[in-house]
């Protein structure tokens, strides 16, 4: 992703966050979202917990800020940087939309931790789902990206039935491996 992308997604959330009043703080606290959560991704993540934009979702996947109903919008973190946002309407919480398509999930840098704390990782069905859950885990946001493989990497993930149904195939696809040569025999000519 270009600084400009970057810097144009740091300017869309920074103006979604400053649209959040207080009706939308208690429609999430209605949604079961922690106050503690909302306040604690914010230095977790580095990034305000939530904004709100208008907006709609292409066929592509992607959301365009603008005319269209309000939607929550969370911030993509990756080692502590912005990367991508996601936005989705609470009524929806199972249809979102990424800004740049560029990244693959919510609690990134969660998913990709296996066996530094735990063997078991939470995978949730939803941007609200995470968000009920205090953001432990992740919410894959991109089922085609490569980096849902990495997940094979944990020896327990936590989900439901329609995640379970759509990671298993996911992680029994085969996977390519590089041409392996061994450095004797080529020492050996």
């Amino acid at each position: 992703m270009s600084v400009m992308s970057a810097m144009n997604i740091s300017t869309e959330f920074s103006n979604a966050c400053r649209a959040v009043r207080q009706r939308h703080l208690d429609h999430v606290k209605s949604l079961g979202i922690s106050a503690t959560t909302i306040t604690e991704h914010a230095l977790r993540f580095r990034a305000m917990g939530f904004g709100v934009t208008c907006g709609t979702i292409g066929e592509d996947g992607l959301y365009i800020p603008g005319d269209g109903p309000s939607m929550i919008v969370l911030p993509i973190v990756e080692e502590g940087g912005l990367v991508d946002l996601v936005a989705w309407r609470t009524a929806q919480p199972g249809r979102w939309g990424l800004r740049t398509g560029l990244r693959w999930a919510l609690g990134a840098d969660n998913l990709c931790a296996f066996g530094q704390w735990s063997d078991c990782i939470a995978l949730h069905d939803n941007p609200l789902g995470w968000l009920r859950a205090g953001c432990d885990g992740g919410c894959v946001v991109d089922w085609d990206a490569p980096e849902v493989e990495k997940l094979a990497g944990w020896s327990k993930i936590e989900t439901s039935r329609r995640v379970a149904n759509i990671l298993r195939p996911r992680l029994a696809r085969p996977r390519p491996i590089p041409e392996i040569v061994s450095m004797e025999a080529q020492n050996a000519e």
